[in-house]
């Protein structure tokens, strides 16, 4: 599985960012992905397919409108909480949100499609798992 392209996470997709940032990281995540799908073809070549890969990069606009399909209020741009639940845990011995100023106080976090900056929610990790599951069946 390739990584996502990073210019569509929070951390990178907001109005704050500095757009040049966003520029480097979202030609890294295209060039990643290339050069991944890359190496699993001149394997194949080698091999006769026994690699697959499946491409988080390529289905990151399908995820999120199925996630816009689940949830009728889904967020797929704002991170529900400001920082990772198992860094926060680790540094106060309990895990604790720490809540985004943008995110009403009632917001309900399986609205959104990203946890924090960086991390999808577990929906998101189950769909995925899912499709995993589905593409290895497959082949």
């Amino acid at each position: 599985m390739s990584p996502p392209n990073m210019g569509l996470v929070p951390e990178f997709n907001n109005k704050s960012v500095n757009q040049k940032s966003k520029e480097i990281i979202t030609n890294f995540s295209k060039m990643f992905n290339q050069k991944t799908a890359e190496i699993v073809k001149n394997i194949n070549g080698h091999y006769k397919n026994v690699v697959k890969q499946w491409s988080l990069y390529n289905n990151m606009s399908n995820l999120f409108e199925e996630f816009k399909k689940l949830r009728e209020n889904a967020d797929v741009t704002v991170n529900f909480s400001r920082s990772t639940p198992l860094v926060v845990g680790r540094m106060l011995g309990e895990i604790l949100a720490n809540p985004n100023p943008d995110v009403p106080k009632d917001a309900n976090p399986d609205d959104y499609f990203f946890f924090d900056q960086l991390h999808p929610s577990w929906q998101i990790h189950q769909i995925v798992a899912n499709k995993l599951y589905d593409f290895v069946q497959e082949w």
